[in-house]
């Protein structure tokens, strides 16, 4: 078997039964092919499938070493890759009125040796667009909780978008990753406790899961599980960014009440103006026009005064003249 790597054909050889259209239809292994060919430092030399377990039809896990060299100095180096998809996990919150608590799984976890492991409900995947309906199917089985997938936040999505598709448990061995979500929801403080001890888990296919109920404080005190410490981690800084958009949208708020109360305020202040303006310029004109008619009226009285004073006078002359002449006619008569 052959692919072509890098314009380079690389030879694929294997101990195990395999064939080449079962690995390109494996979606984990050709998505490590695509970010070896985008490497400018590794060259990719040969590939030795040593073992795979398959999932029904398809390939579940795959175990193989990678013979790489490095560009820059030519150094060759031979390392062990586990090949695995991806898998979801939630961290289940449940809050009462005053306190908040994760539903937490416990089952036997054979590859560490223990049999008993608490950890955050999880779950693989078989394509990297069933993230959340997985999540889904993933809580219902683990903790009986049935929710639509509207309901989760993605973690993973919020914090990374599509830097990451999720957090890598082993960068140095496995090829797998974890996408994070968060599943909130009020219940009775009954409801929640009520939920400790209860056995789920699909039977048939190995799961033996006990739900532990923790408050949100005392988880990491009882668990080392990594996927569930991250997902902690990504809760604390979702919280924190809640606390920000309220604050941002308090102060954006108040930004614009004060603006609008500044327009108000201005507009008011406006019509204020021109009202008292307009008052007193009427006040004015109401003023002038007094003074204006009083004046006039003082002129023309004065101005009639000393017409008809004048007329007077001239009629008084007149007479005093027409009397002086008939005294002087009459006189002339009587020395006649």
């Amino acid at each position: 078997m052959e692919i072509i790597v890098q314009n380079q054909v690389i030879p694929i050889n294997s101990t195990t039964k395999i064939d080449i259209e079962e690995l390109k239809k494996c979606e984990f292994f050709i998505e490590w092919i695509k970010q070896i060919q985008k490497s400018e430092i590794i060259q990719l030399e040969k590939i030795v499938i040593e073992s795979v377990d398959f999932f029904g039809s398809r390939i579940g896990f795959l175990k193989f070493k990678s013979t790489t060299k490095m560009k820059k100095t030519g150094e060759t180096t031979e390392t062990t890759v586990f090949g695995g998809g991806g898998a979801v996990a939630i961290l289940v919150i449940l809050y009462d009125e005053k306190d908040k608590y994760v539903i937490l799984t416990s089952q036997p976890r054979v590859p560490i040796g223990l049999e008993s492991f608490i950890e955050i409900p999880a779950g693989l995947i078989e394509s990297s667009n069933q993230f959340k309906s997985v999540a889904v199917r993933e809580m219902q089985e683990e903790t009986g909780l049935i929710v639509q997938t509207s309901d989760l936040v993605d973690l993973t999505s919020l914090f990374y978008s599509s830097k990451f598709k999720g957090i890598i448990p082993s960068c140095d061995l496995c090829s797998g990753f974890i996408r994070l979500f968060l599943y909130q929801h009020f219940l009775p403080t009954s409801s929640i406790l009520q939920l400790n001890g209860k056995n789920t888990g699909l039977h048939h296919e190995g799961e033996f899961i006990s739900i532990r109920v923790l408050k949100l404080n005392d988880v990491w005190k009882e668990t080392s599980d990594g996927k569930t410490l991250c997902a902690l981690f990504l809760y604390e800084k979702y919280l924190n960014l809640q606390e920000n958009l309220q604050e941002n949208l308090q102060e954006n708020l108040q930004e614009n009440l004060n603006e609008n109360l500044q327009e108000n305020l201005n507009e008011n202040l406006q019509e204020n103006l021109q009202e008292n303006l307009q008052e007193n310029l009427n006040e004015n004109l109401n003023e002038n026009l007094q003074e204006n008619l009083q004046e006039n009226l003082q002129e023309n009285l004065q101005e009639n005064l000393q017409e008809d004073s004048q007329e007077n006078l001239n009629e008084n002359q007149n007479q005093n003249e027409n009397l002086n002449r008939n005294q002087n006619e009459n006189l002339n008569q009587n020395q006649n």
